[in-house]
């Protein structure tokens, strides 16, 4: 026996055709199948329908589901990726406010306490040379960082870690991040 059709739910559209697959058997099976989505009805008694409806059926499209789906996500994930680029820059002018903040200042000057007692102030990255910057080594805990998600380091290995940040971050002059 043929797969069964998949599980019907309304869909929105008006573009439903009579459609056929041929059963192992020999058979033909019927069920209304939406031309713009794929969705199936459950199969058709032949008693349900008149022979002239049975010939203008047409072959059963497998891939219109999976076609307006992929149209579907391919939108979908375009939106999102706009709303997360707007997010980003606004997330960006926050994050920004926040390593202007005392609250920032207070724990990159503990973090760097630490790196003296620890590694004698040396870069925690390249230990050759001064850490200079305390960075972010995950943004997990973003604003509510504990001292072990970051790390003491210098000017050059900071560069290195953050090359798509130089050109934005070269007129802000507070060296952190």
């Amino acid at each position: 026996m043929a797969n069964p059709a998949p599980e019907y739910s309304e869909c929105q559209h008006e573009h439903e055709l009579l459609a056929y697959r041929d059963a192992v058997n020999g058979s033909r099976m019927y069920t209304y199948q939406c031309q713009e989505c794929g969705r199936q009805s459950n199969w058709i008694r032949h008693g349900d329908l008149d022979r002239s409806r049975m010939d203008n059926a047409i072959p059963i499209d497998d891939g219109l589901r999976d076609r307006y789906w992929r149209r579907n996500n391919e939108e979908k994930t375009r939106v999102q990726r706009e709303l997360i680029e707007e997010g980003k820059a606004q997330h960006k002018e926050e994050y920004y406010r926040y390593l202007a903040s005392s609250e920032w200042r207070r724990k990159a000057a503990r973090r760097q306490e630490l790196n003296k007692r620890l590694f004698g102030g040396m870069c925690e990255i390249c230990f050759d040379r001064k850490a200079v910057l305390c960075h972010h080594i995950t943004y997990d805990r973003i604003y509510r960082e504990w001292i072990g998600d970051l790390a003491a380091i210098c000017q050059e290995c900071h560069k290195d870690v953050h090359p798509e940040h130089q050109k934005e971050r070269s007129g802000r002059g507070d060296g952190a991040g």
